[in-house]
């Protein structure tokens, strides 16, 4: 049995009085025909006309009162792509078909749209187009030539592999767009509908083009000038040859693919997981993910990301690392204790607590096989705490000078537990809420707690270099940022950042001291070649203090 489709029907008009009963009539006839059941409304957006098309859309909603037929009058700023925006808006069905008014869009390709739409889960955008196999234009020789030869222009210019980039006749979620994306794809005339399909494959969402042919107008005249819109349609693609050179798209979720397959993967909508800004855009475009920016806090994030449980499978142990990351094959094994960030920490420490005081109690989360708390228990006479979720890759040698805890942090019950220092040593990059994170690091802290955060650093010279690579290679030279916004860890920090997120209601923590270091390459495997060239940039970074690492020491803040 087929599954039943929920849609609106967008429908923007001006001037269209004859048009829109004739079409709203066949559309209905259409669909009371179609072998599937649907759920479906009509939306007329009418763009303040001067003749009698409101008059006979309010007869249409009294001869049709067993169909949902909506009509909403415009008096804002005129045009085609506001009027389309308002109507995908008002819609109360996620998914909306576009079309015209005046039976260019013939209706009675509406089935196959949903047909087509079906296939696909209602996941893809499916587009008519003019310029494939079955597609067409009737009587318009010179109109069908002259949009030809700049759709071809089109595809030049943004590497499209999309036949047909101002059609406008098209099936899609409403939910693949970001809300605040609505601005900058639904302005000017036609042109929206480039931007809307430029945006649509920015976040890597599935274009299905399926053939249409255009039929003549029934009644009235065309309001396209050719001339004019020419003109208008060649800026915006330019605009957006521009941003992709400049990585100003706006951003939002995309769907992983490929390789990555074995894993879960999710994706966050329109916010900043860290400050909760809408000021967020596509800063790489990276072969199965996006790294996208925020412009308030300055924090980055991969989108999709890989899930909470993909996590766990991807640090079963070091053979489920070693199959992505053959760098990481001793990832489990490592002493975190010869390193010199281990030994600054420490030195923080000691210099605000007495380490040989055995009631002053640390906990360390995420702490994999405990290579830091062996050092301590060595060093200090703390009482010491680890939680990880990874029971088979605590190190079964710590003793029982170690409370070692096997449960997740966010969901764990501490009870009455209190804790003097917590430490989130390369942990708090792989989740997916830092906010939910600090909370409960605020909640489990005793009074004058230190909070201490390690993580890779955005604000480095490395980072720079990456930057670079990719903006002069036009997104081409992926590879350095795929190795340094590696697709484990979901978000990335400055000391901006991290502020940002310390200082956010309900956990409120104030940064007291901090230091940048490098890497510690001896943790990982890389061939000659690139550990050589990783030690030449970490000596830069070392000499310009733009290391890529940062450590931060933050206290509750009283006020």
């Amino acid at each position: 049995m087929k599954t039943s489709i929920q849609f609106s029907i967008i429908l923007p008009t001006l001037n269209e009085e004859t048009n829109v009963t004739l079409i709203i009539n066949k559309i209905i006839q259409i669909l009371d025909e179609y072998s599937r059941s649907v759920d479906y409304e009509i939306v007329v957006v009418d763009d303040n006309s001067s003749d009698n098309t409101v008059k006979e859309v309010k007869k249409l909603i009294d001869n049709y009162p067993n169909v949902c037929i909506t009509l909403h009058e415009r008096s804002a700023k005129p045009g085609l792509a506001y009027s389309i925006k308002d109507g995908i808006v008002i819609a109360k069905y996620d998914n909306v078909m576009l079309m015209d008014s005046d039976f260019n869009h013939d209706p009675g390709y509406i089935p196959v749209f949903l047909e087509m739409f079906s296939v696909f889960n209602q996941k893809a955008i499916v587009s008519g187009s003019r310029y494939i196999p079955g597609g067409g234009m009737s009587n318009k020789r010179f109109r069908y030539l002259g949009s030809y030869v700049f759709n071809l222009y089109i595809k030049l210019f943004l590497r499209s592999n999309l036949n047909d980039h101002l059609s406008g006749f098209t099936l899609f979620n409403k939910k693949i767009l970001n809300a605040p994306a609505y601005d900058e794809i639904f302005y000017g005339y036609g042109d929206y509908y480039i931007r809307l399909l430029s945006y649509a494959k920015g976040l890597r969402v599935k274009i299905v083009e399926l053939p249409i042919n255009y039929t003549e107008r029934f009644y009235g005249v065309s309001k396209t000038d050719f001339k004019r819109y020419f003109i208008l349609y060649t800026k915006s693609v330019l605009k957006i040859v521009f941003n992709k050179l400049w990585n100003t798209e706006k951003a939002g979720p995309v769907i992983p693919e490929g390789a990555f397959d074995k894993f879960e993967f999710e994706y966050f909508e329109n916010l900043c997981p860290n400050c909760k800004s809408s000021a967020i855009y596509i800063k790489y475009k990276l072969n199965k993910y996006n790294i996208l920016e925020c412009r308030e806090c300055e924090a980055r994030y991969a989108n999709p990301h890989i899930s909470d449980k993909g996590v766990g499978e991807l640090y079963k142990n070091n053979k489920s690392l070693a199959e992505i990351f053959s760098f990481q094959s001793n990832y489990f094994e490592y002493d975190r204790g010869e390193s010199e960030e281990i030994a600054k920490i420490i030195y923080t420490i000691s210099k605000q607590f007495n380490v040989l005081d055995s009631g002053v109690s640390l906990i360390d989360v995420a702490c994999g096989s405990g290579g830091f708390l062996n050092l301590l228990s060595v060093k200090t006479r703390l009482k010491l705490n680890g939680i990880d979720r990874l029971k088979n890759n605590q190190n079964p040698e710590t003793g029982n000078s170690i409370n070692l805890i096997n449960s997740e942090f966010l969901s764990h019950d501490f009870q009455d537990n209190k804790y003097k220092i917590i430490t989130l040593l390369d942990a708090l990059e792989h989740f997916p809420e830092p906010e939910r994170v600090i909370k409960k690091c605020f909640d489990i802290a005793d009074t004058n707690a230190l909070l201490i955060i390690s993580s890779p650093d955005t604000d480095s010279l490395l980072n720079i270099i990456v930057d670079l690579a990719y903006k002069c290679s036009l997104g081409r030279l992926r590879k350095p940022a795929e190795i340094v916004y590696i697709f484990e860890h979901i978000l990335f920090f400055n000391l901006k950042s991290l502020n940002a997120l310390l200082s956010r209601p309900g956990g409120k923590f104030e940064i007291v001291d901090y230091f940048k270091i490098n890497t510690n390459l001896s943790l990982y495997d890389f061939s000659f070649v690139t550990g050589a060239g990783l030690r030449a940039v970490f000596l830069l970074n070392k000499l310009f203090g733009k290391e890529n690492r940062i450590v931060v020491f933050a206290k509750i803040n009283a006020a």
